[in-house]
């Protein structure tokens, strides 16, 4: 499955998303494996995340 970045989405793009209405997941800093069996999308307010599918 391919991988999507956007940066600073406009406010249109969020409502179009429907961002205003999903849940808020907090985690503290951590590392582990994660499987999709389809698309995701996420939106994240704070921190850094780094993406490494299974091909690298």
């Amino acid at each position: 499955m391919e991988i999507q970045v956007e940066h600073q989405p406009s406010q249109q793009r969020l409502e179009q998303l429907g961002v205003s209405k999903w849940a808020i997941w907090k985690k503290e800093v951590s590392k582990f494996p994660w499987t999709y069996d389809s698309q995701e999308t996420c939106y994240f307010l704070e921190g850094d995340v780094v993406v490494t599918p299974d091909r690298g």
